[in-house]
């Protein structure tokens, strides 16, 4: 189950179709409240949604912080959100290198 935050509940991430991304915090196992936009997984690096494809959880750079890949339509980037702590990700599509090869593609 993927936990972002570290505090051993599940947290869930919804990859919306042209709608912002939603995540979701799990406040202790009975409440979650939805933080995509103060997280910074709301929107693509250049602030627009996208018909959300998929999501995944893993932890990309190994820094034992559960990162999001995000795929999309052909035409439209696909994500990757770098988690770095205290509930904060980072949109790091572009700066990747990951953003532009994906356009051609849907996911």
């Amino acid at each position: 189950m993927p936990i972002y935050d570290g505090d051993g509940f599940p947290d869930v991430f919804v990859a919306n179709d042209n709608r912002p991304n939603i995540l979701f915090h799990n406040l202790g196992g009975k409440r979650f409240e939805e933080v995509g936009l103060p997280a910074g997984v709301a929107y693509n690096d250049e602030g627009n949604v996208l018909a959300g494809m998929s999501a995944d959880f893993r932890d990309l750079n190994n820094d034992g912080l559960p990162d999001i890949w995000h795929t999309a339509i052909l035409s439209e980037t696909f994500p990757l959100y770098i988690n770095r702590g205290n509930g904060l990700f980072l949109s790091a599509g572009q700066e990747s290198g990951l953003a532009n090869p994906t356009r051609p593609m849907s996911g």
